[in-house]
C-alpha cells in the first residue's frame, strides 16, 4: 500500500527535484532580495551612531535629547549633551525636519538647511555636515555638567574652540575641541567672561565660556566635535583633519555596502528582512567597540556587563561567524577571573567590570561562561580550545565546590545575587535566594562540560570526582526543583527549604540552557505550558504573573510605586523572548513565530532602530494600544537572542563540529513567510540553503562549501503528532535536495525516500495563546497604600511674609565628615566638595504649615549626577514636640546606623530625596510627597539650599521643642524616590564614602546639625 501511494507521485517529486536542483544557482548567489534596506525614514524614534573606540551619539530624532545617557559620549563618559543650530536667527526645529537615517549617517532635511550628524570610523569625534545655505548659521553646543564652567580659547586661524578639563574616572581624555572647517567657511565664537564669586579680577582672569560659533559664508561646512588627552593632541588632530579634510568625509551607509552585515537570512516579508539588516549592523557596531569585549548596550554604560556579553555570544559572535572575536573574548574573561584560592569567589568569571574592577557577586556567569565556550567549539569545531580554556573551567568548579555548594550539590547564593536585583532602601525587591533555578541550572551544566572536557583530555581522576558530584546534583536538582502539586518547575528555593510559589519566566532557562534534558518531556510541557497562560504576551514574557498580589503591570506609577519595585515584578525583559521562542518553536511554532515579528516591528519602530528594546511594561497603559518600552537605551542580549532564534529554532540549525554534526529541526508552519534563503558559517563550513513550501510540501536545500570530513546531518521534523527523525550524510557533491511531506510523513532525497527514518511522539500544547492584557481596578499594585500622599501644592508652598520664625541655626564649614572628622566623598563627580556640609538650617510654622530650610555650602545640578538620581544627598529631619504622648526613637533608619542623642529622640522625621517622606517614631509611613511635572523644585540651585512644607495635619499643633538635621549620600538604587543612606567603608569609591574603621556597618552620616530653643 505504501509503495502503491509513493510510484503514484513519483513524477510529481522528480518535477519538485528538477526545480529545486535548477534553482541552487539562484539562491546560492544570494538573489532572493533585491531591496535596499540602507535607510530608514524616522518620525519619533531615539538614534544612535557608534564607532569601533568607544565614541557615540545617541539622541532624540524630533525632539531635543532629555534622557541623562543621550549626547555625545567616550566609553560611557558624556561630554556634549545636544546641540542646537540656528538658521537666520531662528532655531530649526526639528519636528519639522524630514528624518532620514542610514547605518553610519543621520540627516534632518530643514528644507534650506541640510544637517548631517555622523562618527568619524577612528577618531574620538562626532561631525555635524551643514549644506544647502549661504546664510548665517549658528551652532550651539550643550555640554555635560562635568565639563561645564571651564574657560575656553579661541584660535581664529584653524577656527577651533578648545577648552581643557579634569580628566574624569574611566576616561583619558581632558581637552574638549569644536572645529569648523569646509568650503570657505568663515567662523567666529561669541565668548562670554564670567568671574567666579568671590574672586578678584585683578588677581585672577575672569572665565571665557563659550556660547556659540556663527558661521557665514556656508554652502557646505562642517562642525567637528574632538577629543583628546590634551591640548596638544588635539590641536594635532586638528591639524590633521584640515590637512586632510576628505579623510572626515561622511562615511558610506554601510548597511548596504558591507559585506559583514547584509542578510545571513532573507524571507519572503520585507519587512522582517529589514529587520534582520538593521539588527545585524547594529550588533556589529555593539561588537567593533568593545576591545576583545562586545559594548553591552546604547548607551555605553563605561562599564562592561559580562553577563551580556555571554548572553549575546551565540547571537552576535557565532551566527554572524565572528568566530576570532569569540575565541578572543572567552579568552579575555578566563584572564579576569578570580585567581585568589583564599576569595569566597574563587573561580568566578566576573558579571561586570568598571574602572574600580572587576565585580564578581554573581554566580551565574561562570555558568554562562562555560555553556558559550561549548558553543564556540560546537559552531567552529577548534577542539584546540578545549586545553587551552580547561584550566578557567577547572579553577570554577574548584571554586564552587569549595566555597558554595550545599550537601545537596546545589549552589547556594544571596537573596540579591541573580539577575533580578533591583534594591530598595529595605532590600532587595525580587529576593530569590538561596537557590534560584537558572543558578542551579547553569551550575549542572558547567559540571557536565567539566566532566566531558576533562575526560577528552584524559584528567580521569576529575572526570570521577565530578562524576559523584554531577550524579548528587542532577539526583536533588530534578527532585527539588519540581513541584508535584503545581506539575511544573519551580523559581526558587529558599533557605528554610521551601519552593517559591510565584510564576516567574526563569524556569523556562532549565529547559532551554542544558544541552542534555534534566526534565522529562512531560514534565518540560507542562512547565513550558504553565508560563504561556500565565506569563506570555505578544511582546514578551512578564516577569511575574499578573495574578500575583505583586504584579507591577507599569514601570513607574507615581504615586504608586517606585521604578524598581517593578523591574522584576511584571515588567518583560526581551532577552528571555529568545529561550522561549526556542521552546515553543518545536510545540508551537505559531506563536515562536508572532514573538519574532513582534520583535521585528520593535526592532525598526520603538527606540533605538536596529536594536530591540530591553524592556517593555507589561500592559499598554490606559488609553493606550501598545505597552510602552522602557528605559534610555538597549541591551546587546534582546537583539542578538532575535537573530539566534531565527537561526537556531526557525532554520532551525545547531552545529556540533566537534562531533562533525549538524542538527536539523527547523520550525515548519504555514505562519512562516516563506522562502526562507541563509548563508551562515560553521568554522571554515560554508552552508548555503533555502526552504519553500509548494502544494503542502516543504522544499530543502543545501549547498555547502568545505564541510568537515565525515559530516552528518540529523534532522528532525515536525510531522503532527510526530517528529520524523533521519539521519543523512553530507554529500560529496556538496548539494543536498529534500522533499518534507508532513501529513504523508515521508522525507525524500534526489525522489528517493529516505528509508532510514523514524517516528517518534511529538508534545504539543493546544489550547494555549497570548494573554491579554487586564483590568488596572484590579492590580493590588495600583491600589493607594494606607498613608497620605501630599501633593505639590502643599508640599512646596511659599512662606507667607509674616510667619513665625521658630529656629535658626548655623553651622561651621566643613564639618562634612563623620564623628571622627576622617569621611571622605564617594569619588563620582555627582559629589563635589561641600554638597553633604549643612549650613544653616531655619524653621517657621503657621496655624496650618510647618515650613523647612536647609542650606549647604554646595549643591550640584540635575544634570551633573548619576543618571537615575536628581539630587545626591539625603537629608533626614528629626522633630521633637513639647508632651506629645507617641513613641519617640532616637536609631535613624535608611541605612544610617546612626542614632541621635537622647534628648532629641523624635516623635516624627522627615527624610528628603526627589521628594520627602514623613515618618512617625514608630517607623511607619505617615506622608509622602512625590514630585509631578509642573511641581516647584523642592532644591534651589541658585542659593543652595532645599526648602519645603509640611501640612501640620500630619504632625502637631504643640510646640516644636527641638530637631535635629542630617545628611549623608543618597542612594535610590536607579529607581528615584527618597531612596537611603549610601554606605560609608574603609576606602572611598566612586559609589560609596570612605574613611570609615570597620569594614562595613559604619556609620552613613557625613554632617548633623542638633537645633533646640
Amino acid at each position: 500500500m505504501y509503495h502503491r501511494q509513493y510510484s503514484s507521485r513519483g513524477l510529481t517529486y522528480l518535477c519538485i527535484i528538477v526545480i529545486v536542483l535548477c534553482s541552487f544557482s539562484l539562491f546560492v548567489a544570494g538573489q532572493e532580495t533585491d531591496k535596499d534596506f540602507s535607510s530608514l525614514e524616522l518620525n519619533g524614534n531615539q538614534f544612535a551612531l557608534l564607532n569601533e573606540n568607544g565614541t557615540s551619539w545617541f539622541g532624540e530624532v524630533v525632539e531635543v535629547n532629555k534622557g541623562q545617557r543621550q549626547g555625545f559620549t567616550h566609553n560611557g563618559v558624556r561630554f556634549l549633551s545636544d546641540y542646537q543650530l540656528e538658521h537666520r536667527e531662528q532655531l530649526l526645529q526639528r519636528n519639522e525636519a524630514t528624518q532620514l537615517l542610514h547605518g553610519n549617517h543621520f540627516v534632518r532635511d530643514h528644507g534650506e538647511v541640510k544637517e548631517m550628524v555622523y562618527i568619524p570610523a577612528d577618531l574620538r569625534a562626532m561631525v555635524v555636515r551643514l549644506s544647502g545655505s549661504r546664510w548665517p548659521l549658528v551652532f550651539r553646543p550643550q555640554l555635560d555638567a562635568a565639563v561645564r564652567g571651564f574657560s575656553w580659547t579661541w584660535d581664529a586661524q584653524r577656527q577651533l574652540a578648545l577648552m581643557n578639563f579634569p580628566a574624569r574616572p574611566g576616561s583619558d581624555t581632558g581637552s574638549l575641541g569644536i572645529l569648523v572647517y569646509g568650503d570657505q567657511a568663515t567662523a567666529s565664537a561669541d565668548m562670554k567672561e564670567v568671574l567666579p564669586a568671590g574672586q578678584n579680577r585683578e588677581k585672577q582672569p575672569a572665565k571665557q565660556i563659550l556660547n556659540h560659533i556663527e558661521i557665514s559664508g556656508v554652502s557646505v561646512v562642517h562642525v567637528a566635535v574632538l577629543l583628546a588627552s590634551d591640548s596638544i593632541a588635539l590641536v594635532k588632530m586638528a591639524d590633521d583633519i584640515l590637512a586632510r579634510p576628505a579623510a572626515l568625509n561622511p562615511p558610506s551607509n554601510g548597511v548596504a555596502s558591507d559585506n559583514q552585515i547584509k542578510p545571513f537570512l532573507t524571507t519572503g516579508d520585507e519587512r522582517m528582512n529589514e529587520a534582520h539588516t538593521w539588527a545585524q549592523h547594529m550588533l556589529g557596531k555593539l561588537v567593533e567597540q568593545g576591545s576583545g569585549l562586545m559594548q553591552s548596550g546604547v548607551p555605553h554604560q563605561g562599564a562592561v556587563d559580562v553577563r551580556q556579553n555571554l548572553l549575546g555570544f551565540n547571537g552576535a559572535l557565532l551566527t554572524t561567524g565572528k568566530f576570532d572575536m569569540a575565541r578572543e573574548l572567552l579568552l579575555k574573561l578566563a584572564a579576569m577571573q578570580d585567581s585568589d584560592p583564599n576569595s569566597a569567589t574563587f573561580g568566578r568569571i566576573p558579571g561586570k567590570m568598571t574602572v574600580e574592577g572587576a565585580d564578581f557577586g554573581s554566580p551565574a556567569t561562570s555558568g554562562w561562561f562555560s555553556v558559550a565556550c561549548r558553543n564556540y567549539v560546537n559552531y567552529t569545531g577548534d577542539t584546540d580550545f578545549i586545553g587551552e580554556i580547561f584550566p578557567a573551567i577547572k579553577k570554577s568548579l574548584d571554586g564552587a565546590i569549595k566555597y558554595q555548594i550545599d550537601e545537596y550539590g546545589l549552589v547556594q547564593h544571596g537573596l540579591n545575587d541573580t539577575w533580578m536585583n533591583a534594591l530598595g532602601s529595605e532590600g532587595p525587591w525580587t529576593p530569590r535566594g538561596n537557590r534560584a533555578v537558572e543558578i542551579q541550572v547553569l551550575w549542572a551544566e558547567q559540571v557536565r562540560i567539566g566532566i566531558a572536557w576533562a575526560d577528552k583530555l584524559g584528567y580521569s581522576e576529575w572526570v570521577e570526582d565530578w562524576t559523584l558530584l554531577e550524579t548528587r546534583l542532577l539526583s536533588n536538582l530534578k527532585r527539588e526543583f519540581w513541584d508535584v502539586s503545581n506539575n511544573r518547575i519551580v523559581d526558587h528555593i529558599n533557605g528554610r527549604g521551601i519552593h517559591d510559589q510565584r510564576m516567574r519566566p526563569n524556569a523556562i532557562l532549565a529547559l532551554s540552557v542544558p544541552d542534555q534534558p534534566l526534565f522529562k518531556q512531560r514534565q518540560q510541557v507542562a512547565t513550558l505550558g504553565q508560563q504561556a497562560r500565565e506569563l506570555l504576551y505578544p511582546w514578551g514574557l512578564a516577569s511575574l504573573s499578573p495574578n500575583d498580589a505583586g504584579f507591577h503591570p507599569f514601570h513607574y506609577y507615581p504615586p504608586y510605586y517606585r521604578p524598581d519595585a517593578a523591574y522584576h515584578n511584571g515588567l518583560i525583559w526581551t532577552w528571555l523572548s529568545a529561550p522561549f521562542t526556542a521552546q515553543l518553536a518545536g510545540i508551537r511554532p505559531d506563536l515562536a513565530i508572532q514573538l519574532l515579528d513582534h520583535g521585528a516591528d520593535a526592532i525598526l519602530d520603538k527606540g533605538i532602530p536596529g536594536l530591540y528594546p530591553a524592556i517593555f511594561e507589561a500592559w499598554p497603559r490606559p488609553g493606550g494600544e501598545d505597552p510602552l518600552y522602557t528605559g534610555e537605551g538597549e541591551q546587546l542580549a534582546s537583539t542578538a537572542g532575535w537573530i539566534q532564534n531565527w537561526q537556531e529554532d526557525i532554520v532551525g540549525l545547531r552545529p556540533e563540529l566537534s562531533a562533525t554534526k549538524l542538527r536539523v529541526s527547523p520550525a515548519l508552519d504555514k505562519s512562516l513567510p516563506f522562502p526562507l534563503t541563509f548563508r551562515y558559517h560553521y568554522g571554515e563550513f560554508v552552508l548555503n540553503g533555502r526552504y519553500a513550501v509548494e502544494n503542502g510540501q516543504y522544499l530543502l536545500t543545501f549547498e555547502g562549501e568545505n564541510a568537515p570530513s565525515g559530516l552528518q546531518l540529523f534532522f528532525e521534523l515536525p510531522a503532527g503528532d510526530k517528529w520524523l527523525q533521519a539521519q543523512i550524510a553530507w554529500p560529496a557533491s556538496g548539494k543536498l535536495a529534500l522533499v518534507f511531506d508532513p501529513l504523508q510523513q515521508t522525507l525524500q532525497r534526489s525522489g528517493n525516500l529516505v528509508r532510514n527514518r523514524k517516528l517518534t511522539a511529538r508534545e504539543r500544547l493546544p489550547g494555549i495563546s497570548f494573554r491579554r492584557p487586564g483590568d488596572i481596578a484590579n492590580v493590588a499594585t495600583l491600589q493607594k497604600p494606607a498613608y497620605s500622599f501630599i501633593d505639590g501644592e502643599d508640599a512646596t508652598r511659599k512662606r507667607p511674609r509674616f510667619t513665625p520664625l521658630l529656629f535658626d541655626l548655623r553651622d561651621v564649614k566643613g564639618d562634612d565628615r563623620g564623628e571622627d572628622g576622617d569621611y571622605v566623598y564617594p569619588t563620582h563627580e555627582s559629589f563635589m566638595s561641600g554638597v553633604l556640609d549643612i549650613r544653616r538650617s531655619r524653621i517657621w510654622q503657621n496655624d496650618d504649615y510647618l515650613f523647612l530650610q536647609v542650606k549647604f555650602e554646595e549643591m550640584a545640578s540635575e544634570s551633573e549626577l548619576h543618571p537615575e538620581n536628581i539630587f545626591p544627598v539625603l537629608t533626614a529631619i528629626t522633630l521633637k514636640y513639647e508632651k506629645l504622648s507617641t513613641i519617640r526613637r532616637t536609631k535613624i533608619s535608611m541605612n544610617a546606623n546612626y542614632s541621635v542623642p537622647h534628648e532629641y529622640a523624635y516623635n516624627f522625621i522627615v527624610f528628603v530625596g526627589d521628594g520627602y517622606r514623613l515618618e512617625d517614631g514608630r517607623g511607619r509611613v505617615i506622608a509622602e510627597y512625590q514630585p509631578e511635572a509642573g511641581d516647584p523644585p523642592i532644591y534651589e540651585r541658585k542659593d543652595r539650599q532645599l526648602q519645603f512644607s509640611i501640612p501640620l495635619k500630619y504632625l502637631s499643633k504643640r510646640a516644636l521643642r527641638n530637631a535635629a538635621v542630617l545628611t549623608g549620600g543618597r542612594d535610590d538604587h536607579g529607581g528615584g524616590g527618597v531612596g537611603e543612606f549610601r554606605s560609608v567603608y574603609q576606602k572611598a569609591s566612586e559609589w560609596f564614602g570612605g574613611g570609615a574603621e570597620a569594614a562595613a556597618g559604619n556609620p552613613s552620616i557625613y554632617d548633623v546639625l542638633l537645633i533646640r530653643r
